[in-house]
């Protein structure tokens, strides 16, 4: 004999939460703390718990949930964006349920009516099942080779890499480095391929792969990696993938009493929010995050229509300011 479905009232009982709250996380709402939506969540994948569409269905035509599956949610940049995607999803009536690291079995599920992904990493028949289940209705921040028939929305990495190569090459200092991000980001191997391109054009060498270091997208991780390239004297300018591990070569100067945009020089990509706080304040390159998220939910929204494109690109503009010593 079958088991019994299980209930939102189990869950609650066993999570020792409201059954409201339980609701509240399984239709994506913000009010509920992180820690609270990973129990519930956790418990139902323990009971295979599986929402009753049926009953679902009486209360709307179509689900309005749509999942964001990222690496990260500590990542500066990825809450940015998230925020501003959120945001653009509500005014459409549209709720957003973020989620990240390994694949959630709750995205298996038939509650979403679909879903975004960005800077993460998915394995090909898995990035196949969820878009066989939502129909297709799936945008990714970042080109995916394994999914290629998802619709995407990017920055222009190439044009960002250009503006970063160009400033730089103005620099007094020509010793250069590139402190990279995860090498699974497609973002970062798009940078690290146009880094290479424009390397070779501005400063005619073709030792790229030489002066290249892992930083992972991380402020500790480029943090130690600059410290000891500095220690060492072995560079004077670090193009650095993403503002927080330029951050990481702002905390390895100031330990070493090198000032930056006098004794070295250093820019970012992205444009943080703490990028023109810091000091000096961080030349980086920026991409208008809101209007990356209006992008994307329109996309979402215009999926099968016949107005519907499936690539749109960003483009980046250079923020000029102190961090570079120039000739």
């Amino acid at each position: 004999m079958s088991r019994e479905r299980v209930t939102l009232k189990e869950i609650a009982r066993i999570a020792d939460v409201s059954v409201a709250t339980v609701s509240y996380v399984m239709n994506g709402r913000d009010i509920v703390s992180p820690q609270t939506r990973t129990k519930v969540l956790s418990i139902a994948k323990q009971l295979n718990y599986t929402p009753d569409m049926r009953a679902q269905s009486l209360r709307t035509q179509h689900s309005k949930l749509v999942f964001a599956l990222t690496n990260a949610l500590s990542s500066v940049f990825n809450g940015t964006i998230l925020a501003d995607i959120e945001d653009e999803f509500e005014r459409h009536g549209y709720q957003l349920l973020t989620m990240q690291g390994k694949l959630p079995d709750v995205i298996q599920t038939n509650i979403f009516d679909g879903g975004i992904i960005i800077n993460h990493s998915i394995e090909r028949d898995e990035l196949s099942e969820i878009n066989h289940l939502i129909n297709n209705k799936l945008v990714v921040l970042s080109p995916l080779p394994e999914l290629a028939q998802a619709s995407v929305v990017q920055m222009n990495n190439d044009q960002a890499m250009k503006q970063a190569l160009s400033e730089m090459y103005q620099s007094k200092h020509q010793r250069v480095c590139f402190v990279q991000g995860a090498l699974t980001s497609t973002n970062n191997i798009e940078r690290y391929h146009s880094a290479e391109k424009y390397y070779r054009q501005f400063y005619g060498r073709d030792d790229f792969s030489i002066r290249v270091y892992n930083g992972n997208f991380d402020t500790e991780t480029a943090y130690q990696v600059g410290r000891q390239l500095l220690t060492n004297k072995l560079y004077d300018a670090f193009v650095c993938f993403n503002d927080g591990m330029a951050l990481g070569i702002y905390q390895a100067a100031s330990e070493l009493n090198l000032t930056i945009g006098k004794d070295i020089s250093v820019i970012g990509v992205d444009n943080s929010f703490f990028s023109k706080h810091l000091t000096p304040k961080l030349t980086s390159i920026n991409v208008d995050k809101q209007a990356w998220a209006h992008e994307v939910v329109r996309s979402y929204l215009s999926v099968g229509q016949p107005d519907h494109k499936d690539l749109l690109v960003i483009p980046t503009k250079l923020i000029k300011r102190q961090s570079i010593a120039y000739r």
